[in-house]
């Protein structure tokens, strides 16, 4: 029994070496959003600045990033990522909520899921977005995520 209460001490005084949540800020948009347990950096920032690409060992990617929105017509702008969906990443869109504010859409390719939420920032010059490709049951995890985001305070703004 003593060897019992000397290992659970041990154990609860450990550090703990599960993964927390962590958060991206993208300095040049202003996009700032939480970033999930057991998501890594794919590689560095943009070149230009604009976002990040997070992976996990599962296959999930995450992607937080900001952009220009042309002649401040965020309807257009989400159109055409809705489009791109389709035509560059082969995602049938299947759902989509938009505001003159805000949008989200949806959708699936077999087993992998597509969530996106677009924020515009800098009075309408400007967007920040999260896009999350995952499979399986993370829509607790993407819901977390898309709530997160925000348009912090940008320097291209």
């Amino acid at each position: 029994m003593k060897t019992l209460v000397v290992i659970l001490s041990l154990l609860l005084t450990m550090p703990s070496f599960a993964q927390e949540w962590t958060s991206y800020t993208n300095e040049r948009y202003g996009a700032i959003a939480d970033v999930p347990p057991g998501f890594v950096p794919a590689g560095p920032e943009a070149v230009n600045s604009d976002g990040l690409i997070f992976r996990s060992r599962a296959g999930g990617f995450l992607t937080i990033f900001g952009a220009d929105v042309p002649g401040k017509d965020f309807d257009a702008f989400v159109d055409k990522l809705i489009a791109n969906e389709g035509s560059y990443n082969s995602f049938p869109v299947t759902g989509v909520k938009a505001t003159n504010e805000w949008a989200e859409y949806w959708g699936s390719r077999g087993p992998q899921k597509l969530r996106v939420r677009i924020l515009s920032s800098c009075g309408g010059r400007q967007a920040v977005v999260t896009r999350f490709v995952f499979t399986g049951n993370m829509e607790s995890v993407v819901d977390r995520v898309e709530r997160s985001l925000t348009a912090g305070p940008a320097h291209s703004c």
